[in-house]
C-alpha cells in the first residue's frame, strides 16, 4: 500500500505550507503515521517478486567506444560543415545513433546547404516531403553505415506535422519480408522551411547481409519455435 502526497498550494507569505495534521482526528492521524512507518511505504517502485525472463540479445556492446578511421573521417568532415555538431554513436554497430547541432539545423531550406550539397539534394525529387532526410543520409552514409536506400524496404510508422511550429516528424520501421526488426527505427525532424534539425537511428547496417547469415531462416518462418500465443503468454508472465 502506497501513499502519494502532493500539494499545488504555494508556500510563501501568509501561507506557511501544508499542515498534514490539520483537521485530522487522533484516529486518522495515527493511521497516517502507521502507514508512513510501514516498510516500503514511500517506495513507488518495488523489485519484481519473480525471476525475469532471460535476455536473448547476445550482441556485443562497446562499438561506440572504438570508431574506425572511415567513420571518424566522415564525422570530422561533417563537423567542419555544421557548427556545434553533436554525434551519438550506436554501441552495437558503431555508426551514428543521433546527429544534431547545438547551433541550429543540419541543412538549409528545402534540405539544401549546410551539410548537404546542392548536387546531392538535386538527386531527390523536390516534391518528396522526406527529401532533407534522404539527401542527408546519402551525403553522409559513412557516418551512419548506410544511405537512403536503407529506407526502401521499410515502413513509415509516423509522419506528422506539429500544428504550433510546423515541425515534421517522420519515423521509419526497418523490416524484413514485412516483419518488423525489433527496435530498429529511424526518425528525422524537419522544420516548416525544410531544414533538417536532427536524425536518430537504430537501423541495422547492411541488413540483407545479416538476414542472409541466419541459418534455416525459411524453416524458422514456416514453423516458428515460439507461437504468437506463447509469445503473448511469456510477455504477460514477465
Amino acid at each position: 500500500m502506497y501513499l502519494a502526497l502532493k500539494t499545488a498550494v504555494p508556500v510563501g507569505k501568509g501561507n506557511p505550507g501544508l499542515n498534514l495534521g490539520a483537521g485530522l482526528g487522533p484516529a486518522w492521524l495515527a493511521a497516517l503515521l502507521l502507514l508512513l512507518a510501514a516498510p516500503g511505504a514511500l517506495h513507488a517502485i518495488q523489485p519484481p517478486s519473480h525471476k525475469p525472463l532471460p535476455n536473448y540479445d547476445a550482441r556485443q556492446r562497446g562499438a561506440d567506444k572504438i570508431v574506425d578511421a572511415e567513420k571518424q573521417a566522415a564525422t570530422d568532415a561533417l563537423a567542419a560543415r555544421v557548427p556545434g555538431l553533436k554525434v551519438e554513436r550506436d554501441e552495437i554497430f558503431g555508426g551514428a545513433k543521433a546527429v544534431g547541432s547545438t547551433s541550429g539545423s543540419l541543412t538549409g531550406t528545402n534540405g539544401t546547404g549546410g551539410a548537404v550539397s546542392a548536387l546531392t539534394a538535386a538527386a531527390i525529387p523536390a516534391a518528396d516531403p522526406h527529401r532533407p532526410i534522404k539527401a542527408f543520409l546519402n551525403e553522409h552514409a559513412a557516418v551512419f553505415g548506410f544511405d537512403a536506400s536503407a529506407l526502401v524496404p521499410t515502413r513509415v510508422t509516423h509522419d506528422f506535422v506539429a500544428a504550433h511550429n510546423g515541425l515534421r516528424t517522420v519515423v521509419w520501421q526497418q523490416e524484413v519480408d514485412g516483419i518488423a526488426v525489433f527496435n530498429c527505427l529511424l526518425a528525422g525532424f524537419v522544420t516548416a522551411k525544410g531544414e533538417l534539425v536532427k536524425v536518430t537511428s537504430d537501423f541495422v547496417p547492411k541488413l540483407p547481409v545479416a538476414v542472409a547469415s541466419v541459418k534455416n531462416r525459411a524453416a524458422l518462418l514456416a514453423v516458428p519455435p515460439v507461437t504468437a500465443r506463447e509469445a503473448v503468454r511469456l510477455a504477460a508472465a514477465n
